[in-house]
């Protein structure tokens, strides 16, 4: 891992240092790119959850703030992509910070780190989980893999409610595995599944203070502030699996709950794990969003269809330098695609 990020660290300083960077960020101009993040947690928290890459910690986080704010332009995401669309762009490349389902996490350490540089963000929430006492079902399901592993409990557990037939055959017993397979249930037959796994590991175990999606209040405050607050569905059903009833339920309802509850309009949307196919496509601009948000990596021009706007997925360690501190340089060169390029990764 040390010789990894020295390699990664060595390569970004040589090419800032070089000016390849700023060569390609000046390229950039005239697109927009937009940057995905989930949690923003301590390193405590991010080291316990079940998909640590799906978290940042607050200094990593602050640091690509700097990063971002020293070398682009920076908005919440409908005005960024008014921007695109009407050519307003300036003399740097324009960006915009978003977060997926709307934890109460970005509240607490997000919004601070944000506000301290200027910088506005968009928020896509789970509406139907906005201020309750229940984290989204993956979070259910993932505490309760860890407890029953822990306790030596978990092939049998699984066995008990059947999610192993078939399902999981030859997959791992981890908590991240056993999430994604359970993606593939219908929405009832999950249901059932986490809340049998969640009752054989004692309850769900949550910090309410965390793991629980923002509350309105909270959702008003970022609102009142310059944050964009967007949808994410009603409960993040992957939304390719459902029938077409079920698909304009969670498009159409989500977006009447945040405007009812935030008193108004909802611009934006964004596919639960990013899962999108035509039809799906096609009932996202009959539920009369202006954009929509998917997990493609790449940069957005003007033209391209404002309901398959590509991400940069921010993933803590690939933008640790040598010393396993954030790299500025790392950062810039995850943006401009040039990692992908410079670190033979696929690209879809």
């Amino acid at each position: 891992m040390m010789l990894k990020r020295v390699l990664r660290s060595t390569v970004a300083e040589a090419c800032n240092f070089a000016g390849v960077v700023k060569r390609a960020e000046d390229r950039l101009r005239g697109s927009l790119t937009i940057l995905c993040y989930h949690r923003i947690l301590p390193p405590k928290n991010k080291e316990a959850y079940f998909s640590p890459d799906l978290v940042v910690t607050p200094g990593a986080f602050a640091a690509h703030c700097a990063a971002l704010d020293a070398h682009y332009d920076v908005h919440a995401l409908a005005k960024a992509f008014d921007m695109l669309r009407k050519g307003e762009m300036g003399n740097r490349p324009l960006a915009a910070i978003t977060f997926d389902d709307g934890y109460r996490d970005n509240f607490k350490y997000a919004a601070p780190i944000l506000e301290a540089r200027g910088l506005r963000a968009t928020f896509f929430v789970v509406a139907g989980l906005v201020g309750a006492q229940e984290a989204p079902w993956y979070d259910i399901l993932s505490r309760a893999v860890v407890t029953l592993s822990a306790a030596g409990r978990l092939e049998s557990s699984l066995d008990e409610v059947a999610l192993c037939s078939g399902l999981l055959a030859g997959m791992g017993r981890n908590p991240n595995s056993v999430v994604q397979a359970a993606k593939l249930l219908a929405p009832d037959a999950r249901a059932s599944v986490v809340a049998r796994l969640a009752k054989l590991a004692g309850g769900d175990r949550l910090d309410p203070d965390l793991d629980t999606i923002m509350t309105w209040q909270e959702l008003k405050f970022l609102q009142s502030a310059g944050h964009e607050i967007a949808s994410h569905t009603v409960s993040h059903e992957i939304l390719p699996s459902l029938g077409e009833e079920a698909l304009m339920h969670e498009l159409v309802e989500s977006k009447r709950i945040l405007e009812r509850g935030l008193g108004a309009s909802v611009q934006g949307f964004c596919y639960p794990n990013g899962d999108v196919d035509e039809e799906t496509l096609g009932a996202v601009k009959l539920a009369d969003y202006s954009y929509a948000c998917t997990m493609r990596k790449g940069t957005n021009h003007d033209g391209g269809s404002p309901f398959e706007l590509r991400r940069w997925f921010i993933c803590e360690r690939r933008l640790l330098g040598a010393w396993g501190k954030p790299s500025s340089s790392l950062i810039r060169l995850e943006l401009t695609g040039l990692a992908d390029h410079f670190f033979q990764r696929n690209r879809p």
